[in-house]
């Protein structure tokens, strides 16, 4: 993966050199500015930006996961999604159960592994979700169902709630569906990986 470098005074310079040196719309990159460098000749401020592109990034995930699957003798074929704060690489394997692990936990090594490689080969953290056969979106259905079904529980028996322990995008799913609930209130307790979420009324 390249990483360019650019050194430009507003934010108007750096569109034009992405136009003409790169050829990619700015939302398909990742940039970050790293220093402002001064010209003591003309007192001139510049400021130093680092970009790196998503399409990149996505092809060196793809080889870096096709290596390792090889090496475990599975079979996999790869999808990918852009958006806006991430990207998500789907995977078909002729064993996903392997990919997956126990409640998710090999899949959730392997994502930290990659988000690891990319921030050590490029000095960029990218939100980077990897997924096996859709289990992760279907998991985060069954979260939603689960806090709905559970906050019209508490507000039937007006008494609160503790699920079973979640790992910390689990809890951050609950918690965002009963955000805007004005009867219910969430709060993670415990200590990891045994940390858990309550529901609550609102006093």
């Amino acid at each position: 993966m390249k990483v360019y470098v650019f050194e430009v005074k507003n934010e108007e310079e750096l569109k034009q050199k992405i136009n003409n040196e790169l050829n990619v719309k700015k939302e398909d990159l990742l940039i970050k500015t790293t220093e402002k460098v001064t010209n003591n000749l003309f007192k001139i401020k510049r400021i130093k930006v680092e970009v790196l592109k998503l399409d990149d990034v996505i092809n060196f995930s793809k080889r870096f996961l096709i290596e390792i699957m090889e090496k475990m003798g599975l079979k996999l074929e790869l999808e990918h999604q852009k958006r806006d704060n991430y990207i998500k690489i789907n995977m078909f394997s002729n064993n996903n159960g392997i990919l997956i692990g126990k409640n998710g936990r090999t899949l959730d090594s392997l994502q930290q592994i990659l988000r690891s490689c990319i921030i050590n080969n490029t000095g960029f953290r990218c939100n980077l979700i990897l997924d096996v056969q859709n289990y992760k979106s279907n998991q985060k259905r069954y979260l939603k169902r689960l806090a709905f079904k559970k906050a019209s529980e508490v507000i039937e028996n007006e008494m609160e709630i503790k699920l079973n322990a979640m790992k910390a995008y689990e809890r951050k799913t609950i918690h965002e569906v009963l955000a805007d609930n004005d009867k219910i209130i969430t709060i993670s307790e415990g200590e990891e990986p045994n940390r858990y979420v309550i529901l609550k009324l609102k006093k």
